[in-house]
């Protein structure tokens, strides 16, 4: 839900606050959950500026590999980290939905049997 724009910050924090979660695995899950899109926003600004920059004619010298180097691999971690955090999403709920399933796989038993 953190890479969602759909729900913002103040409501899945309150909805996080109802669930039994504990506070330090909270924390770390929500500050790993932020990382990807902190780097997508930084790597955009980042790009957005040097391009701005270098559209109005100044600084174009200013600008060496390194920067470009930063920049795209800052992007590339972005995507890597998101996709990776996507990946995990999935499974999970995968997972669930096989669960899910189990249940009411045992439910139809159950019911079939009375």
């Amino acid at each position: 839900m953190r890479l969602s724009p759909l729900t913002p910050f103040a409501l899945s924090n309150y909805l996080y606050g109802l669930t039994s979660v504990k506070t330090k695995p909270y924390v770390l899950a929500s500050w790993i959950g932020m990382l990807p899109g902190t780097f997508a926003y930084v790597s955009a600004g980042s790009v957005g500026r040097t391009m701005m920059e270098a559209g109005a004619g100044g600084g174009a010298n200013d600008f060496g590999y390194t920067h470009a180097l930063q920049i795209g691999g800052g992007f590339a971690l972005a995507l890597v980290s998101g996709s990776y955090v996507a990946k995990l999403a999935s499974d999970a709920l995968k997972d669930v939905e096989e669960e899910m399933n189990a249940i009411e796989e045992k439910q139809e038993a159950t019911e079939d049997a009375w």
